[in-house]
């Protein structure tokens, strides 16, 4: 399984704490830029 956390631009400043303590154990920390750009190499992967 793969865990894909997208936030949006605010979330990486609202919840950097917590990205940051869980980053580890999640595979795909992104935003929507960063999805849309990049789905496809992502569900590739798999």
């Amino acid at each position: 399984m793969t865990f894909i956390w997208v936030t949006d631009g605010f979330g990486w400043k609202k919840m950097f704490t917590t990205m940051e303590s869980v980053s580890s154990s999640i595979d795909y920390i992104l935003n929507y830029r960063m999805l849309k750009d990049n789905i496809n190499c992502i569900l590739d992967r798999k």
